[in-house]
């Protein structure tokens, strides 16, 4: 099946990108992470602070990318203050899986789905998270465009590098 532009670039997607909340870089934070999707060129540098529970309390970012790159940082940005570390895992990993066409709102009883399992060990069944992040099904359309699925992860692969940081 042959994506067209209409269908790849929604209103929706075009949205959000156009509406990345203003999160200037926090000059002062503990982490900066600097992570590119190479196949479009989309580049991300984050900053961010936790506190002792590990909630994010302080978080900017600094941008230059596609539609479908901005478009996911915009949800990301509207998301993560306040977010637990287990809690902005789990979404990244049910977006990658959606990207995959692994997670598409199917439970069980509907299919056989792939044995595969989330961090916390439960199995990709249902739609996306609620609550914090909800607004990800927008990007449902990358599906077919597998060359821009590195930019839409892109804020999440950045969350799990400051994570990994010394």
């Amino acid at each position: 099946m042959v994506t067209t532009f209409e269908q790849l670039y929604t209103p929706e997607i075009l949205r959000l990108a156009a509406e990345i909340p203003d999160c200037p870089l926090v000059t002062d934070a503990a982490y900066r992470v600097r992570v590119s999707s190479p196949i479009c060129g989309s580049d991300l540098i984050l900053t961010l602070d936790f506190d002792g529970d590990g909630r994010v309390t302080r978080y900017g970012h600094k941008l230059m990318a596609c539609a479908f790159g901005q478009a996911s940082v915009s949800l990301f940005a509207r998301s993560i203050l306040g977010a637990l570390p287990h809690e902005v895992t789990q979404a990244g990993d049910a977006l990658a899986l959606m990207l995959a066409g692994v997670n598409d709102g199917a439970t069980a009883g509907d299919k056989a789905l792939p044995d595969r399992q989330l961090r916390d060990g439960s199995t990709p069944h249902g739609p996306l998270p609620e609550g914090l992040w909800t607004g990800f099904e927008a990007l449902r359309p990358v599906i077919a465009y597998g060359p821009r699925h590195g930019a839409v992860m892109l804020p999440f692969k950045a969350y799990r590098q400051a994570l990994t940081s010394p």
